[in-house]
């Protein structure tokens, strides 16, 4: 995605989250400042010289995987952010599963 100071972007994490067996298993999206629950959250997107605020929206209330599932999360960076410098950048960002007892939740 490109992004200038008066002008916002918008772009995608997208993410396959495959899990073993036939069980059900709950998804965990997380970034250094917690994790994420619908519909979103902040996130800081990092470069070398420096930083910009973004949102990731579009977290489901559902969370569960049986099997695979893909996950697509828009990102927008709002414009205004006039000491962000040029270049590129990256978004801290954690997928972890944990089972769900008792098989089908």
């Amino acid at each position: 995605m490109t992004y200038s100071a008066p002008d916002s972007a918008r772009g995608q994490i997208s993410v396959r989250v495959s899990c073993p067996g036939t069980g059900w298993y709950r998804v965990q999206f997380s970034t250094p400042a917690g994790p994420l629950l619908a519909p979103g959250g902040p996130v800081v997107l990092r470069g070398e010289r420096g930083e910009v605020r973004g949102e990731i929206q579009g977290v489901p209330l559902d969370l569960r995987v049986q099997g695979s599932r893909a996950f697509d999360l828009p990102l927008v960076v709002p414009a205004g952010q006039w000491a962000a410098p040029g270049g590129t950048y990256q978004v801290l960002f954690a997928v972890t599963t944990e089972a769900v007892d008792g098989g089908r939740p």
